[in-house]
């Protein structure tokens, strides 16, 4: 199976400069970069939840209609 992708000319640039660095082709530092991608987010899992942020308001009592609404008397 082929797959073609294009890259920004940087990115082309840097990926030949890895490969000439390494002394191997650039389609061989793609795939061991791209299998080092997908390996690390396949045993990573799932991301966690966020957390919602806490607020703290600050001590409150009980509140009755009249303190939340315009309309009650």
């Amino acid at each position: 199976m082929t797959l073609t992708i294009e890259l920004p000319p940087e990115l082309e640039e840097a990926l030949q400069a890895r490969a000439q660095h390494q002394g191997v082709s650039a389609s061989n530092i793609a795939v061991s970069l791209l299998t080092d991608a997908l390996t690390s987010t396949a045993t990573r899992g799932p991301a966690p939840p966020e957390e919602l942020p806490l607020l703290h308001l600050g001590a409150m009592g009980p509140l009755r209609r009249r303190d939340i609404y315009d309309d009650a008397r």
